[in-house]
């Protein structure tokens, strides 16, 4: 199982295959508790496969949500699926009978007999599926990467568009292809993906707004490459007033407003061309308002 940089302790494993009917690239696992000591895009050998000082955290394992929530985040997905609203959909779940601590794999009854885990904390792990692993977060923070690194970044991104049959991400593997057989700049790249995300975002942004649905938790960690949303377990619909929608899509843009700062003002000593500047900042204006 695989992180990315951004995902903390969930993790993913990465092959296509098809569920309710699309096609999916990732298999996503959520709630493994958090990692005590943390590296990107690490290979473990178990989903639940972390250590937890118990006692540190009295008795709660941080990352590791509980039944209800991760129940509540998979009915709100299915409603959002509904609405024909990017998401990742549950596949299942299950209670995790060991979780490995500071001494070793203990058996998650007897921490609960025993008063050291409380009975609403058991480990719970469940199964989603998603287009792709990698979220808004992650392409804001390869602006800070070198050159080569932000490049491959951009190059195993785009290997999850590839099997697309709807949404706006259709037909951009082709596109990205064709970018690279043409031996374009790692700019060139990086504007293309961008454009695309905006594409996404305003679709997603929409399809909210049409099934008058809030997600007081957007942020650009909950929203996927493609657009898909995550962590739905703060989403409300049918919300007569539309107060609380513009306040969940500010935050949002608050956090996307970052990719007009990250063409206009680059880090890690880049500089980017003034069309492909001129570009964002047209999208950002036209498509999300920012």
């Amino acid at each position: 199982m695989k992180h990315t940089r951004t995902m903390g302790s969930a993790g993913y494993f990465s092959f296509a295959y098809e569920a309710n009917g699309n096609p999916f690239n990732t298999l996503f696992v959520k709630s493994t508790g958090q990692p005590k000591n943390y590296e990107a895009h690490t290979e473990i050998g178990a989903p639940f496969a972390h250590k937890h000082d118990l006692a540190f955290f009295k008795g709660e394992i941080v990352g590791a949500a509980t039944k209800e929530d991760q129940y509540l985040d998979a009915e709100n997905s299915i409603k959002l699926s509904a609405l024909r609203i990017r998401t990742r959909l549950p596949l299942g779940g299950m209670y995790l009978p060991e979780t490995e601590t500071v001494q070793g794999f203990e058996n998650v009854d007897s921490l609960v007999q025993s008063g050291s885990l409380p009975e609403s904390q058991r480990p719970y792990m469940s199964l989603w599926a998603m287009e792709t692993p990698y979220r808004i977060s992650d392409i804001l923070d390869s602006f800070y990467l070198d050159e080569k690194e932000q490049r491959q970044f951009l190059i195993d991104a785009a290997k999850h568009t590839q099997n697309l049959r709807s949404g706006p991400m259709v037909g951009f593997y082709e596109e990205f292809q064709g970018l690279l057989k043409s031996n374009k700049s790692t700019e060139a790249l990086a504007l293309a993906w961008s454009l695309r995300v905006m594409d996404c975002l305003h679709d997603t942004f929409t399809g909210l707004a049409q099934g008058n649905a809030v997600h007081t938790n957007m942020s650009a960690h909950n929203m996927s490459l493609h657009g898909e949303l995550c962590d739905n377990s703060s989403v409300y619909f049918d919300q007569l007033n539309k107060t609380s929608l513009l306040a969940a899509e500010n935050q949002l843009h608050d956090h996307l407003g970052q990719f007009t700062r990250e063409w206009n003002y680059p880090g890690a000593g880049k500089s980017f061309s003034e069309e492909s500047v001129q570009k964002i900042n047209d999208k950002a204006s036209a498509d999300l308002q920012i």
